[in-house]
Formats: structure tokens, sequence, C-alpha cells
């Protein structure tokens, strides 16, 4: 924004400067706050004070990531990362300052985790002080404006949910995430309208996956017609997890990193969740597990299962980690998969008999869900050219899945993808300068 002619910010930007103070959306006093210094925040974002401290937090963090997602992002001169390195790191930068990150803090002011950015972050999400509080600075100015363009408005109340799980605490130890809408880089035509998002508990872990809610996932309706263009229509929810499978070859590309530039592999074992906190790359395969579950006993009929919005880049160059030295695994019960590198990327159904044979084709999803009545879909997609022989694209693959429903005489398609990104999946091709796995906490060749 521009200071006024006193050389003083608005109301509203120094409410959005403070918010960012202490401990971000974290902090203990944040009721009394948004009662006093936070006070435009709260009657621009309709924050209900009454729900209590984590409702407010919810809807807090909603509206902060759509805004940040809509944020353009700033010529950066670092030369060795792509434009959706560089953006996912100006993204990244905003969002630790709020503290609304994927990884968050209730025990770091706003000068400790610039610090982590500086020097603990991921290497790919590191950056100067300097450069964090530029960052900050820039989207203080944006998020105003957005906020101050005419027609908008924030998350309706009423369409607000909080979602819950027997497996989170009251305090959970994952994060509060967001359903976002499809990433824009300019301030599209729901934040100047009005920005409908359903905020949920984010990050559950069972049995060592980690799972998300759709509140994670991008998702929204395509169904024509402006009132069926909110999140809020969508009749069915979703529940995704990444599964990898050691028997299967299964594991990640660590972009520009040579072996001993790897972080530790974790104690408890490597998961989809620690390598994409440090910025690897699923490779050759990406495997989600998703449930789809109607929102009332009414059927929800499923059409089509499909891959959408399939980019192909150039292939990624570093280290190959491996979840084991031996492939060639069973196929479980059915999966779907697509060779993402073709140029008409299919969905096929594998269905394993049991007997050692399994079958192939490409008939059309037909099943129903409902509330009481929730569908898993295994999905396998392969950085191939085609499935047959196994051949590998040689390219580094973006993606989102698409479910294409029926319910009640409409149409839509629910587009799911990974915390408002596309899925990646690689093939490194000859790019790699070497493939390890662990061994008792050291990373020992192929």
């Amino acid at each position: 924004m521009v200071a006024g002619e006193n050389g003083q910010h608005s109301a509203l930007w120094e409410a959005l400067k403070k918010l960012t103070n202490k401990f971000g959306v974290y902090r203990p006093d944040l009721l009394e706050a948004l009662e006093s210094e936070l006070r435009p925040l709260k009657e621009c974002w309709e924050v209900n004070v009454k729900s209590g401290r984590d409702v407010a937090r919810v809807t807090i963090t909603a509206n902060l990531r759509e805004h940040i997602g809509c944020l353009e992002v700033p010529r950066t001169t670092v030369e060795d990362l792509t434009a959706p390195q560089k953006e996912e790191r100006f993204r990244n930068s905003v969002e630790v300052s709020f503290n609304v990150a994927r990884k968050y803090w209730t025990n770091l002011d706003l000068k400790g985790r610039h610090a982590w950015l500086e020097k603990e972050a991921p290497k790919h999400l590191q950056m100067s002080i300097s450069t964090s509080r530029r960052n900050l600075d820039k989207a203080l100015d944006q998020i105003e404006q957005q906020i101050l363009a005419a027609g908008y408005k924030p998350v309706p109340a009423e369409e607000m949910e909080v979602a819950s799980s027997p497996n989170v605490s009251e305090e959970p130890a994952g994060l509060k995430a967001v359903r976002m809408a499809s990433r824009s880089s300019s301030v599209p035509e729901r934040i100047k309208r009005r920005s409908v998002l359903t905020a949920g508990i984010a990050l559950v872990v069972l049995g060592g996956i980690a799972v998300w809610p759709l509140g994670v996932f991008s998702g929204h309706d395509s169904t024509k017609g402006e009132a069926e263009k909110t999140s809020t229509s969508l009749p069915l929810t979703a529940t995704v997890a990444f599964t990898p499978d050691a028997t299967q070859c299964d594991g990640w590309i660590f972009s520009n990193r040579q072996p001993d530039e790897l972080p530790a592999a974790p104690a408890g074992g490597m998961t989809a969740a620690w390598a994409h906190e440090h910025g690897a790359v699923d490779a050759p395969t990406t495997r989600l597990k998703v449930t789809l579950q109607g929102k009332t006993s009414a059927d929800v009929i499923l059409t089509n299962l499909r891959v959408a919005e399939v980019k192909k880049e150039k292939p990624l160059s570093g280290t190959g980690v491996m979840l084991s030295a031996g492939c060639g695994g069973v196929i479980k019960d059915r999966i779907y998969r697509v060779a993402l590198g073709a140029t008409s990327p299919v969905m096929q159904l594998v269905v394993n008999h049991g007997d050692g044979t399994s079958s192939v084709s490409t008939t059309p999803v037909d099943y129903k869900v409902a509330s009481d009545d929730p569908e898993v879909f295994s999905i396998q997609g392969d950085a191939f050219t085609e499935e047959k022989n196994f051949t590998g694209c040689s390219c580094t693959l973006s993606w989102k899945l698409a479910v294409d429903w029926s319910y009640k005489g409409r149409q839509g398609t629910l587009m799911i993808d990974d915390h408002g990104k596309p899925f990646q999946t690689a093939d490194a091709g000859d790019g790699l300068v070497a493939s390890v796995r662990d061994d008792g906490g050291k990373w020992v060749p192929m």
C-alpha cells in the first residue's frame, strides 16, 4: 500500500503486521488481541471469538492461506530454482511469517521463525532474514489490497466447518489446514466476490502414514452457475494419504543434492511427509489412497476418475533415495494407475485375482458413495510414457486428480491436489548423481 500523507499505514495494514508478531496465529492471547489491536481483522474476516481460540485460529488461517495463495510472486535472483520452486519459496516465507505454514511453532516469535528460514529450513526454502522481511512487506500490501477490493467478503461463519477426529487431541500435533481454491498469480473473482473456504484438522498420522482430509487438498466444483462454484456445494468429501510402497521401487529425488547433503533419515522410517518436507519429489511413482464419502445419506454417483492439468517439465538432477533395495511386490487388490508421461494419460483399473494373475481395463468408474457408504481408491501415478514396458519419461510431471460426479441432477468435478499445489512425480533419466537407501541411519549406495 501507499502510506498516508503522515507516513502511517492503515489500521488494517498495521493489524496484519501485528498478527505476525509473537507466535503469529498461535499467540496465546489471540482472542484478547482480536478485541484490541487485531480488531480490524476480526471485523473483515468475521472472526467469531465466542467460539473459542481454536475456531478463531482456523478462521484466520483459512483467510490468510487464501490470500497468500493469490499473491503475486516477486522476481528473485536465485538462479538454481525453477519457477514453481521460487513460488513455493516465496509463499512459504509469508506463511512462516504468520505461522500458518505446514511447520508451525508455539514458542518462536517472528524473529525466531525468520532465523529458522535462514539456517534450518529445507535448502530450497531457505532465505536471508532481510529477504523474509521484504517478502512479508510485499505480502502485507497485497493482502490489504485484496481485502479492500470491491465486493470482498470473508468466509461466512455459517459455512465454516471445523472437522474433528478421534486421533487428534484438542491442540493437535499436526497443522490446522484449510480448503483452498485453485491458486492464481492475480486476485481471482472468488476473492472479489467472497472467499468460501472450509477449515479442518490438518495432519493426522495413522500407522505412520500422513493423512490429510480434503481441507488441505484443493477442491472446487466445476458445475456451471455462480451458486454452484463454491466449495461448500460439493456433495462429497475426500481423505487422501500418500502411501509409498517399499516393495515397488518407490522413492524420491532430492533435487540438486549430493548424498552428503541429504537430511538424516527419520528414526521411524522414511515417509512421504518427511521427504516432501525436505523438498523431495516422488520417483518414479506417486501412490495415493483416496477415500470418497458423501455428505448426506443420498447417493453421489462417481462417473469418472482421471488426471487433469498434467504438465511435463525437464528431469531433475540430484540424488535418488529408495525405500528398499529390492522391487517386485504383488499388486494389492485393485489399483487405478496412469502413465502420467503419456501423450494422453488414461486411468487403468488393475485387479489382482489372488492367483498370481491380474487384469487391466479402462472400464469407466461407476460407483456410488454416501455418508454411510464411503469408497476407497488406490491411485498409482507413474512417470512413464507407457505402462507395458515401464518406459520412463525422463521428465518431471505435475498433475491433479479429478473426480467427476453426479448428484440430484447436478454434475461437477472434485479436483484434488497437494496443499493447493499439484502432485509431482519424476523420472530422472540419466540425471541422478547417485541412488541411495537408508541402512541404519547411514546413506549407502543402491
